[in-house]
């Protein structure tokens, strides 16, 4: 007989989901605004307690609300559920004293809680319409973290990650049209049927791999990580970039296509990512724009999971696998931004700065994959499922898993030969600063070695320690190698490619597309005559447009307009379900 929780479901799922949206409504009242800038990292505390508490199939569904609201508990999502909101909570903790002489403090918890409920409520939601909601609100809240200090480069990394947010969501709305209408439903797991799954399957790994970082559209994460506020850069890439990656296990069931096909393309993808951005990231000079490669390149690794996990034969390992690797994943990368921000602050050859060091030494060679870390074990969980594939991927990714190791050991060692010179003389971090950075080191240093879903692949950890350690020891001699002969004015200087790589294609192939639309239109009379005609209407009309503006360019009046939408939604969840 299943346990009661100590919290009724009915309770505690919507609350997980509903709260950082109610905290953000409470910033509207000025008189509240420094008190809740303090209160909103708690309002991650529903979600821990719901993935500690709730077993599994606790479900909680609303008619009439966003046609039959679900939200609910199951293996996958407690996992994600756990790593997700102890981010969010260590994060803001991290921020509230990062932020403390921030004039725009409000502002940005005002939209950190926004995309802490969306990125809190897509992990609960169990069907389409509440999981697309939280998806948009999440990510569409994050732009206003992007572009807080509003630098031009803040700015622009905002319109790069703004537009791809937008082909994202229209993707994974085109997709969840054709799947609704193909199997006639709207739950989360299911088959992909119909004449259109082929198409489904593409716009899936478009709108998902946008927000994974996946390779070609990886290209706003390197500007948007750079130009973040820190706590905000820990939770765009220890969290919500696992976003993308639970849609495709909650939507792909690529097992079930006929042949290797889907299972082929994740893994190659994959693969072609990973190594991509260990060798772009390698050019860079900015630290957490080395940080934004390397979540490229490890989210390329778990691609490859997503792939392994399409071969009928290895699904059943994979999938708990990639859970172990997203948890691994999420903590080191959240405890090497803020010991980053940590060590920026503190005077070099201090007691402080040996500490900070130290846990950044950690977070990157768990990060690496060395023995004993819990990169280790998550990497073994991941190559016990390569024994239940076909002889030749077998053959093909136990040499490319242990190269990418390498490759990840060498960008850890780019990072901190980058950081060497960041240590300063000024203002020590504030004490939750410091809790909360230690609290994600201590995360990855012990929650894979506790967890009870990991214990065979700490069994397979202990036992390939060695196959764990040569490719950490290669990687760090290249990286040791490059370090002395930079000392020694030998080493040439490599060229830096710029943040984002190929965005700049792609802006010319828009800029080239928009020339010949251009051209295209001169030759026509009668739009010639269409666009002489609209631009007599354009002042006055643009005028008024500019004045309406003007009334919601204030996030406050604009954002409190869009949350009693969304918490009237709730409050219908909670009371009148």
């Amino acid at each position: 007989m299943t346990p009661t929780p100590p919290i009724p479901p009915e309770l505690l799922l919507p609350l997980a989901a509903g709260l950082p949206i109610a905290c953000a409504l409470a910033l509207a009242a000025p008189g509240w605004r420094r008190m809740m800038s303090c209160v909103i990292p708690f309002a991650a505390l529903p979600a821990a307690a719901a993935a500690a508490l709730l077993p599994d199939g606790s479900r909680v569904a609303y008619d009439g609300v966003l046609l039959t609201m679900q939200l609910g508990m199951d293996p996958t999502g407690r996992l994600f559920l756990l790593f997700t909101s102890l981010l969010w909570l260590a994060s803001g903790l991290f921020g509230v004293g990062y932020l403390s002489a921030d004039p725009r403090r409000a502002r940005f918890f005002f939209f950190f809680a926004l995309a802490m409920s969306g990125n809190l409520g897509l992990i609960l939601a169990q069907e389409m319409v509440g999981f697309y909601l939280f998806f948009a609100l999440m990510s569409f809240s994050a732009y206003g973290l992007v572009v807080h200090t509003g630098t031009p480069e803040a700015l622009q990394a905002g319109r790069i990650y703004l537009c791809l947010v937008v082909v994202g969501e229209i993707s994974i709305f085109a997709a969840m049209a054709l799947l609704a209408a193909a199997t006639g439903d709207l739950v989360l797991i299911g088959s992909i049927q119909g004449p259109h799954g082929e198409t489904i399957r593409y716009l899936f790994f478009i709108g998902f791999g946008i927000k994974a970082g996946a390779l070609p559209l990886h290209v706003w994460l390197p500007p948007a990580h750079s130009t973040a506020p820190t706590p905000a850069s820990a939770v765009l890439s220890g969290a919500m970039i696992k976003a993308g990656l639970l849609g495709w296990l909650r939507f792909l069931p690529i097992a079930e296509t006929p042949g290797a096909f889907w299972g082929e393309f994740y893994i190659i993808t994959g693969l072609a990512a990973a190594f991509y951005a260990v060798a772009v990231g390698a050019t860079q000079t900015h630290p957490k724009t080395i940080l934004a490669y390397s979540s490229i390149s490890q989210m390329g690794l778990i691609t490859v999971g997503v792939g392994i996990a399409g071969f009928d034969s290895a699904a059943a390992a994979a999938r708990p696998a990639i859970a172990l690797y997203a948890i691994h994943h999420g903590f080191a990368k959240g405890a090497l931004f803020l010991g980053v921000a940590i060590l920026s602050a503190t005077s070099k050859g201090s007691r402080a700065a040996v500490i900070a060091w130290s846990g950044l030494l950690l977070a990157a060679l768990a990060l690496a994959g060395a023995p004993l870390t819990s990169g280790a074990v998550a990497k073994a969980g991941l190559k016990a499922s390569l024994g239940l594939m076909p002889a030749a991927w077998q053959s093909a990714l136990a040499l490319l898993l242990p190269l990418a190791a390498v490759g990840t050991t060498v960008l850890m060692g780019r990072l901190l030969w980058v950081l060497r010179h960041q240590s300063t003389a000024g203002r020590l971090p504030a004490a939750i600063m410091w809790g909360s950075w230690l609290t994600l080191t201590a995360a990855v240093a012990t929650v894979l070695f506790l967890l009870p879903t990991a214990a065979a692949a700490r069994a397979a950890a202990l036992a390939g320690a060695w196959a764990a350690l040569w490719p950490v020891a290669i990687g760090g001699g290249v990286a040791a190698g490059a370090w002395m002969a930079a000392c020694k004015g030998r080493f040439f200087n490599l060229p830096v490619v710029p943040s984002g790589d190929l965005v700049m294609l792609y802006v010319a192939g828009i800029a080239w597309g928009g020339g010949i639309v251009e051209r295209v239109r001169a030759v026509c009379t009668g739009g010639r005559l269409a666009a002489e005609g609209i631009g007599r209407l354009r002042p006055p009309a643009l005028l008024r447009l500019q004045k309406i503006e003007s009334l919601l360019t204030g996030w406050h009046l604009a954002g409190l307009l869009f949350l009693l939408l969304i918490f009237a939604i709730f409050l219908k969840s909670l009371w009148g379900g």
